[in-house]
């Protein structure tokens, strides 16, 4: 099988990434990853996102690392299609602003189709499982 990737232009090197798709364990919300590949194995690049389990999302949105570690990062986003920013919708934690990104699923699906699959599928039930009422 082949793995689609894209390349990235950072401070560091030039680099061919991929880009994963999973979900956090605490509130299944999305969690992006990229890896690039080194020596012929694949390894983690970065996380894209940060879970902020206070702050409201769809299932296609997440917020984005922009720190010095994930310089350029955005600019892959963006340069990619793989999703647009919300603007005037930034996540907080601490002294910390997040930019809201909605994500192209259909995007991402062409990087990782299972993972996207099963995410939104997760998604889909959570949607659907009603919540537990309190006495």
């Amino acid at each position: 099988m082949d793995i689609k990737t894209a390349p990235f232009h950072s401070p560091f090197g030039d680099y061919e990434l991929t880009v994963t798709v999973c979900s956090y364990a605490v509130n299944k919300r999305l969690a992006v990853n990229l890896l690039c590949k080194e020596d012929g194995y694949w390894e983690p690049y970065a996380s894209l996102t940060v879970n902020l389990p206070a702050e409201p999302l769809r299932p296609n949105e997440a917020f984005v690392k922009c720190f010095d570690e994930n310089q350029g990062l955005m600019d892959f986003i963006l340069d990619n299609k793989l999703g647009k920013v919300l603007p005037g919708q930034e996540g907080y934690s601490g002294f910390c602003a997040y930019p809201k990104i909605a994500f192209d699923m259909e995007k991402l699906r062409e990087f990782d189709p299972e993972s996207v699959e099963k995410y939104l599928s997760q998604s889909q039930q959570k949607k659907r499982t009603p919540k537990k009422k309190e006495r």
